[in-house]
């Protein structure tokens, strides 16, 4: 039986200029590929504090379209578990997640 892998996914939010874009849906969609996605194998980022449970990766992004485009340049496929805020963490949207293939 194959064990389930389980992979940390941080999707940091790097700040950029959208001056000058007339299209607010255009600029988010450019926003999405300037985003920096680290994939992390589950453990070993142990100076990294986990959200909620230590036994459920979380993707951490203002917008699950754009965190589901990072994973799926990498060939990862999401499944949402759950939404909420993390405490302590900067402001945005937590989202749990199942990693279902590679």
């Amino acid at each position: 039986m194959m064990k389930e892998l389980i992979i940390l996914i941080f999707v940091t939010i790097m700040h950029h200029s959208v001056d000058g874009l007339a299209n607010d849906a255009q600029s988010n969609a450019d926003a999405c590929f300037i985003r920096e996605c680290r994939i992390t194998f589950f453990g070993r980022i142990s100076h990294y504090p986990l959200c909620g449970s230590d036994q459920k990766p979380y993707i951490h992004h203002f917008s699950f379209d754009c965190a589901q485009r990072c994973a799926k340049e990498y060939g990862l496929e999401l499944t949402v578990a759950h939404e909420g805020y993390c405490r302590g963490k900067p402001p945005g949207m937590v989202y749990w997640a199942n990693i279902l293939k590679f």
